[in-house]
């Protein structure tokens, strides 16, 4: 299956409110000293949300499986993406969404991957996120800003893939322009609650 990105404008700025209400607050992390043993062991250890809410402005959510071919692909271009844009500071962080059918396979998947996972078992949240994104083909990768968990975009693996680390400078671009659309958005709803006011003293 390939990605489908959904520009649905309602989707585009949805606020959740943080980053915990969207991606829940435990997660697992590798254990391994070295970059390769975390690339290539499935040693594991419980982490928390602090591991990249206030540390990393982005956090990429992706959607994938072991059984996956073009998943696969995609592994190899973020694993560089996620190394190249954590060397000066750390700009992004990756949460692992994980589509394998069994235990086994989500261990030889995320035994591949240096950054965080949802565990498998956690059907809930999964599904939850899944349902969030309409996620309907793979490899599919949202990006979100860490501290609040709102949406940057829903195209991350196009932004990757056509843009490579100059995606940063696009999402602070959104981000910036998001922001001025919620200010925007604020002082039109203030106006028009003052000119409410005084339509009721009249």
């Amino acid at each position: 299956m390939s990605e489908q990105p959904n520009n649905d404008p309602q989707l585009l700025y949805v606020h959740p409110g943080s980053i915990e209400s969207l991606v829940g607050t435990s997660f697992l992390k590798k254990k391994g000293l070295t970059e390769k043993d975390r690339e290539t062991l499935f040693s594991v250890e419980d982490c928390y949300v602090e591991e990249f809410k206030h540390s990393h402005k982005y956090l990429a959510l992706l959607f994938c499986a072991g059984w996956c071919p073009p998943c696969r692909t995609f592994l190899g271009l973020l694993k560089e993406f996620y190394s190249e844009v954590n060397i000066e500071s750390k700009q992004c962080e990756v949460l692992y969404v994980p589509l394998d059918k069994t235990e086994a396979e989500f261990q030889e998947s995320y035994g591949a991957m240096p950054w965080l996972a949802i565990p498998l078992s956690d059907q809930a949240r999964i599904k939850s996120l899944k349902e969030r994104y309409r996620v309907t083909g793979i490899p599919h990768c949202v990006i979100v800003r860490s501290e609040d968990g709102a949406l940057v975009t829903p195209a991350g693996r196009k932004d990757i893939h056509e843009r490579g680390t100059k995606s940063i400078e696009d999402w602070n671009k959104t981000v910036l322009l998001n922001k001025e659309r919620e200010e925007q958005q604020l002082q039109y709803e203030a106006e028009q609650e003052q000119l409410r006011l005084k339509l009721t003293q009249i």
